[in-house]
């Protein structure tokens, strides 16, 4: 596959993608050549990883045009409102999947399907052989590549069409988001991330929850987020969603570094044939305690009680009861069928049901006392 790889061969190949031209405001383009400086400084990506990261960017590019252009023609959509979402913030690995799934099984809210975030817009002109939309098997297609390339990925995190993602799915259109260290090696982009102002950012996450929204018939539920992404954006997020409802989730932060370095292990490498894991995690020790500690500052200029706590053990030892507390926060009446529908998910999604996720935290350069004295203050402060 040969991509474009400068700022505008690439905006370039989008418009030739999409037969639009029309970007509005092109505040994201100075983001891209920080990221593919990145790439290619840094990241140690193969010929074919490359290459596959800059289709990306073009199917991107491509999804901020058909927006564009879907804004022009029905203004509406920024009219519609997003009423207190919920959204589940905290370390990954903490159960925040397993919870954010649960949810969205219970019929009961508005969510992100990976399908969905993965071609946000409708594809136009391109027939379904069995009648779903097309969008559902170009996910299923990803999803097959991503197994075939590392079936230790299934162990870790299932990537499914029609199961809830993370808010950073969208949150990529700007360029301006620190998912991609989990696929390459960039850190020196994620310095830079953490000099910007990312209330564009959050202020285009409602864009595309407005037009989803719309998408999906302009239901009134409400919608129900998860990103580990958000906790040291946590004030910005709040100035766009300011009725947000906030769950943070907590877990033994060895467990959580151990298994993180471990997924991001395999991500790199669908994309590199160099990763060294010894240095993935001491990488990744710095990323989230300093996320911690960014958020922590943050949490304590909010009022006490704005976000409510919830530990990993209550998730896998009683989380109907878990569920049951986040209703309530949440002023979202619990029924009977929606119970069922959530004890119907989790019975076809047992643990480990792709296998037992096995890992060392010495392979990737880690020691407990490292990941203790990094977190001291988070564990102290949510009692860990």
């Amino acid at each position: 596959m040969n991509n474009p790889t400068t700022v505008d061969g690439l905006i370039e190949a989008a418009r030739q993608n999409a037969g639009l031209t029309d970007f509005g405001d092109e505040w994201f383009r100075p983001h891209i050549q920080v990221l593919l400086d990145s790439w290619v400084n840094e990241a140690d990506l193969s010929p074919e990883g490359h290459d596959t990261q800059l289709g990306r960017v073009v199917e991107i590019l491509a999804n901020r045009l058909r927006l564009e252009q879907y804004l022009k023609d029905y203004p509406e959509i920024l009219e519609l409102e997003i009423r207190g979402p919920i959204i589940i913030i905290g370390l990954p690995r903490t159960g925040t999947t397993k919870l954010h799934r649960m949810l969205s099984a219970s019929g009961d809210f508005q969510f992100l399907p990976f399908w969905q975030t993965w071609q946000p817009i409708p594809m136009e002109g391109v027939e379904s052989e069995d009648g779903r939309d097309p969008r559902i098997r170009s996910a299923e297609i990803y999803a097959e590549m991503l197994e075939e390339n590392s079936a230790e990925l299934a162990r870790i995190h299932e990537v499914a069409a029609h199961e809830p993602e993370e808010d950073v799915m969208l949150m990529q259109h700007s360029f301006l988001h620190k998912q991609g260290f989990v696929d390459a090696n960039i850190p020196g982009f994620i310095q830079w991330v953490d000099q910007q102002d990312l209330t564009p950012v959050y202020e285009e996450l409602k864009i595309w929850l407005q037009f989803l929204q719309w998408q999906n018939g302009g239901e009134a539920r409400p919608w129900l987020l998860k990103a580990v992404y958000h906790n040291e954006f946590l004030d910005t997020l709040l100035e766009v969603f300011p009725d947000a409802v906030l769950f943070h989730c907590h877990r033994e932060p060895e467990a959580v570094i151990g298994s993180w370095s471990n997924l991001s292990y395999q991500f790199r490498t669908v994309y590199s044939d160099k990763v060294e894991k010894s240095l993935i995690g001491p990488a990744w020790v710095d990323y989230w305690s300093d996320n911690m500690n960014r958020y922590m500052a943050i949490r304590e200029r909010l009022p006490e009680g704005r976000i409510k706590d919830v530990y990993f053990k209550e998730i896998c030892d009683d989380i109907e009861q878990v569920i049951a507390g986040m209703y309530e926060s949440a002023d979202v009446t619990l029924s009977e069928k929606s119970l069922e529908n959530m004890r119907s998910w989790e019975a076809d999604h047992p643990r480990d049901k792709h296998g037992k996720h096995e890992y060392s935290i010495y392979d990737y350069g880690l020691e407990s006392e490292m990941i203790d004295s990094a977190f001291a203050s988070y564990r102290e402060r949510f009692r860990i």
